[in-house]
């Protein structure tokens, strides 16, 4: 299927060449502004071509499948998984024209398509001049070195979020690598200062679990940490320093700490996305049982995922967490999947298929997964003591988080939510017009994480209007306030406590 994808993008491209030559002139023009990396125009030009071959993909690949098969019974022609003659004939078609063709009769997948490519334009422009402007800043911060060659500009497998927007990583002939992030890094700043400051750990080292980092304002640089395994022996220091930051996090009401947000660099742990490390809550009066316990658990360690907990992700139903989960985890799920690909029978169809899952973030030098269990006390200890060391230090941590203004992730619903209703979405028969996708978006119900229903509401309709641009909902609020935005969105006040106040109101109950 790999040439389908080059076909399609290329035509794709085709069909908005003006959009697309502009762009390339303005990766040319900003990034010759800098003098530091070399080959940075090429990085970035492939980036731009691999971010558009992936989304056109994803919102189209079904379109294509089931065009295929009205041209193949057209001609007659069985569907053999055994034969391709008539699946390259079809693939030999494929260019502006034939693009036309499917917007006159999906308008709704031309919405989408000219959606995307706009909005990866404008992100590929954006990052090239945040690059160009940045270049002797991240020099002197030691983050690349003097005319190093960046050999690629890769995305990483993040949601696109805001316009398409995805996590990337730039990588150097240097061995160095270091992390575009889309939106402001001023939590991980903070979070790293109760590290570097205030706790500085006797066993750490006075390191921080937070890569090095660079805020820009409403995106930023961190430097890429890799994974490295530990011997037998130092596998109860990876758990009593997991430990110490497990309390932290904790104690902040940090949540989304799981395996796939955290690296081990030796006995090391870093916690890689902490977007919602902070988080504002409503004001329960704690006169009942469930306000009680939700109260309770949103101040706790349950809360941080860092505990396995069986939750729902892409696209299985597993177990995650920081703490290694070393047994195959199976799952059966229903899912759509690519079948007798390349094949006069290409098709997307829903099957069960089991897998198994091991979530290791600690691995030995032998490429195997230690038991945890052994290694309950490390990480106790290394809770207690942190937990010690908050209590004694917790009007200074107090202080960083006040008169503090940055965005912070509010999740209001499970994001594998928002994959599946947006893949039933880009099914033809959904995408004729406005109308038929609309209405497989009444499917989404009101999130039940907002009390108001006339929030809850609006709300809706700001996740059906992100849906609608082929992007994942975003929503965050800001450390001082109360209410949700997403791009221009703004609810009323809806949270009983800020998010900096959470904290505060946290750490003096410890």
């Amino acid at each position: 299927m790999q040439v389908v994808s080059d076909k399609l993008v290329h035509a794709v491209k085709s069909y908005y060449i003006d959009e697309i030559e502009h762009t390339n002139n303005k990766i040319k023009e900003y990034l010759s502004k800098q003098d530091v990396v070399l080959n940075a125009e090429t990085a970035f030009m492939d980036s731009f071509h691999t971010l558009l071959k992936h989304h056109v993909w994803r919102l189209s690949h079904k379109t294509f499948i089931y065009e295929f098969h009205k041209y193949r019974e057209n001609l007659s022609f069985p569907a053999d998984p055994s034969s391709s003659v008539i699946f390259d004939q079809y693939v030999k078609l494929i260019d502006r024209e034939l693009i036309n063709d499917w917007f006159l009769k999906y308008d709704y997948l031309r919405v989408l398509v000219k959606t995307c490519v706009e909005n990866t334009c404008s992100y590929i422009q954006d990052v090239c001049e945040s690059f160009s402007n940045d270049a002797s800043l991240l020099l002197l911060k030691g983050f690349i070195n003097q005319e190093s060659h960046l050999n690629a500009v890769t995305p990483l497998d993040s949601d696109p979020h805001n316009g398409s927007k995805v996590v990337l990583c730039l990588e150097f002939d240097s061995s160095k690598k270091i992390i575009y992030k889309p939106r402001s890094l001023e939590v991980d700043v903070l979070v790293d200062r109760v590290f570097s400051e205030i706790l500085r750990f006797d066993t750490l080292k006075d390191y921080s679990p937070v890569a090095k980092t660079v805020n820009r304002g409403n995106y930023g640089w961190q430097e890429f940490v890799q994974h490295s395994p530990v011997n037998q022996s130092e596998v109860g220091d990876a758990y009593y320093n997991l430990g110490l930051c497990a309390a932290v996090f904790s104690c902040l009401g940090a949540s989304d700490l799981h395996d796939e947000n955290v690296i081990f660099n030796g006995i090391f742990p870093y916690f890689i996305d902490l977007e919602t490390s902070l988080q504002p809550t409503y004001d329960y009066t704690l006169s009942s049982l469930p306000d009680l316990m939700r109260d309770t658990l949103s101040r706790s360690i349950a809360h941080t995922s860092i505990i396995p907990a069986k939750l729902m992700t892409v696209p299985h139903n597993i177990m995650i967490g920081a703490i290694n989960t070393p047994y195959p985890q199976e799952a059966n799920e229903m899912i759509f999947s690519l079948k007798n690909p390349g094949s006069d029978a290409v098709d997307i169809a829903k099957e069960k298929i089991t897998i198994n899952r091991t979530a290791v973030p600690i691995m030995l030098t032998d490429n195997q997964a230690p038991d945890p269990l052994p290694f309950q006390k490390d990480f106790l200890k290394g809770y207690s003591d942190a937990y010690e060391k908050i209590m004694d230090n917790k009007e200074q941590i107090s202080l960083i988080f006040t008169d503090i203004h940055c965005a912070i992730r509010v999740v209001i619903r499970p994001t594998v939510q928002y994959y599946f209703i947006l893949d039933a979405c880009l099914f033809p028969e959904n995408l004729v017009n406005d109308e038929t996708i609309t209405q497989v978006l009444k499917y989404l119900k009101p999130s039940k994480m907002i009390k108001d229903p006339e929030i809850s509401k609006h709300t809706l309709e700001e996740e059906i209007r992100s849906l609608k641009n082929g992007d994942i909902p975003y929503f965050s609020t800001k450390t001082n306030s109360k209410r949700l935005y997403s791009s221009a969105f703004i609810t009323k006040e809806i949270f009983g406590i800020s998010a900096d106040n959470n904290v505060k109101i946290m750490l003096k109950n410890l």
